[in-house]
């Protein structure tokens, strides 16, 4: 059984949440509000910030990231 909905969600985040751990990478989370979230955020070698957003469904669409 394939689970849906916010529960695929959470679990796709946790194992995301699970990788990066294993990594040794930190990493952290942000919400504006209501509006807005990144789902991880992590930093590179070289102190690029990389924001990363999960998404679990297969026709999972993406809005572009502006700065306000």
């Amino acid at each position: 059984m394939i689970p849906s909905g916010h529960v695929r969600c959470a679990l796709t985040e946790n194992y995301v949440a699970t990788a990066l751990a294993a990594m040794d990478v930190k990493y952290h989370y942000w919400r504006s509000g209501n509006t807005a979230e990144i789902d991880f955020i992590v930093q590179d070698g070289a102190g690029q910030v990389i924001p990363v957003e999960v998404k679990s469904a297969d026709n999972a669409r993406c809005l572009p990231i502006t700065a306000s």
